[in-house]
């Protein structure tokens, strides 16, 4: 869809957005590893405080307790030890097929996937790129011999496959290439298919299955028309760019803050490529007045990562929701907490848009030199390990406030927009405080778990 919507020239390609994700993504997955691998030390080293502002009500299940509640079910039946036997006694018997390591139906789900990845990769349209993996598909129905038919139907299935493709390509005007040729193959294989009564039940039933998966899309891009010609009727569409524009002309983070905030409140509820597509018509305006300074493809990135960050934002956030049924907790109290340990990739959308090279682009959006991307990468590196320690209350041991709070402005630091450097070298003058300020907290939490085992050992 950003190949689609994003007008510039020259055209994105998908291997640009690729690129220009892989280091967010990254730094991303980074920051809840560390928020999670601290605060796990920290109720390890702490256990009074494992619940603390959580919203639980009672605590932990001590580890003896545990082990009798489930002795208890097993001895009761409800639960079945596979080692022992089934419920009834005898031994539990599995299907080697599901205990495969590799499977037919594995290798079409990535096969497909990767596929479709290396279409686009080679300039195919979005469209021209799902089909042509489809062919993918349909081969390996037809050599999975779980499919239910016989080798006979399957091979046949195949050969009129080849001579159907064989005939477009020659015959066709609008086959002009194999390819092309091959997805008119297709076609005329699932319309003669239609003609035997085992492949008629299986292709019928495909596309039962992908008109039921595809009715909630469906039904959710409808809608979101609806609010797009609202927009275009009332005047929000031009509104909402009116009133941002002329306050990024005073301060970028400010007009960043009203996006942001854009951003969350259209994204609440919505499928991913709806969210997407709604914020680019409504706020992706916002990002073509050159007075923003900010290349489009980041701009573009920022709006739909927070979009996404709507699913563990409060009060509509539907991941955590979705969690709280699983692990049996509250609705808001698992939505805040969600909230809280996401709170660090909140930052990284401001990281990449006042620092480009993160997306592998430099600020006119060309090619990036690579020291410049090298300095970025390891200024939001620590960035991200001081607000995770500054969010868990740890780093090598747990952490007092005055220490939390260093850690909040040596992460502040990797936001600030400065341009000064030291000397002829591009080190930003912000940058080197706040690593100076995280390297005195590890420092000093460092000396004191030192301390900690040293006390305990005695």
């Amino acid at each position: 869809m950003m190949m689609e919507i994003i007008n510039r020239t020259p055209a994105v390609t998908y291997l640009e957005i690729c690129k220009a994700a892989i280091i967010p993504a990254l730094l991303y997955y980074l920051s809840i590893f560390l928020l999670v691998h601290f605060y796990a030390r920290r109720i390890d080293e702490m256990p009074e405080l494992a619940f603390e502002g959580d919203g639980a009500s009672d605590k932990r299940m001590p580890q003896a307790n545990a082990e009798a509640v489930v002795a208890q079910a097993m001895s009761s039946g409800a639960l079945s030890d596979p080692a022992v036997g089934s419920k009834a006694g005898g031994p539990v018997e599995q299907d080697k097929n599901d205990a495969a390591i590799i499977s037919f139906e594995g290798l079409t789900f990535f096969g497909a996937l990767g596929s479709l990845m290396v279409f686009l990769l080679l300039g195919s349209s979005p469209f021209r790129a799902v089909t042509y993996s489809l062919a993918f598909v349909m081969a390996m129905i037809f050599i999975n011999p779980r499919t239910l038919a016989s080798l006979s139907q399957r091979t046949l299935g195949f050969a009129v496959w080849i001579v159907a493709t064989i005939v477009a390509h020659f015959f066709a005007p609008v086959a002009s290439n194999w390819l092309d040729a091959m997805i008119w193959g297709m076609a005329a294989t699932l319309v003669i298919g239609l003609l035997s009564s085992t492949w008629r039940r299986m292709i019928v039933a495909g596309f039962d299955t992908a008109a039921k998966g595809g009715i909630p899309l469906i039904v959710a891009a409808a809608c979101v028309g609806i609010v797009i010609g609202l927009v275009s009727r009332t005047g929000i569409g031009t509104g909402v760019p009116q009133a941002i524009i002329p306050l990024a002309g005073n301060s970028l983070f400010l007009a960043l803050l009203a996006i942001m905030g854009c951003s969350i409140i259209l994204g609440m509820g919505l499928p991913s490529a709806v969210s997407y597509l709604l914020l680019a018509t409504v706020i992706g305006p916002v990002f073509a007045d050159p007075t923003l300074g900010v290349p489009i493809l980041a701009a573009h990135l920022f709006i739909f990562y927070f979009g996404m960050m709507a699913m563990v934002t409060p009060p509509v956030a539907l991941a955590a929701y979705a969690t709280a049924s699983i692990a049996g907790s509250g609705v808001m109290e698992t939505g805040i907490a969600a909230f809280r340990f996401s709170l660090v990739g909140f930052t990284l959308p401001f990281m990449f848009v006042y620092r480009p090279e993160l997306c592998l682009m430099a600020a006119d959006g060309g090619p990036p030199e690579m020291l410049a991307v090298l300095l970025s990468v390891t200024a939001a590196t620590l960035g991200v390990l001081a607000l995770a320690g500054a969010m868990a209350g740890y780093l090598f041991s747990p952490l007092g406030w005055v220490l939390r709070l260093m850690l909040f402005a040596a992460a502040a630091c990797s936001l600030y927009p400065d341009q000064a450097s030291i000397g002829a070298s591009r080190i930003s003058v912000v940058d080197l405080i706040g690593a100076v300020i995280l390297g005195f907290v590890m420092l000093a939490s460092y000396r004191a778990s030192k301390r900690l085992a040293v006390a305990s050992s005695r």
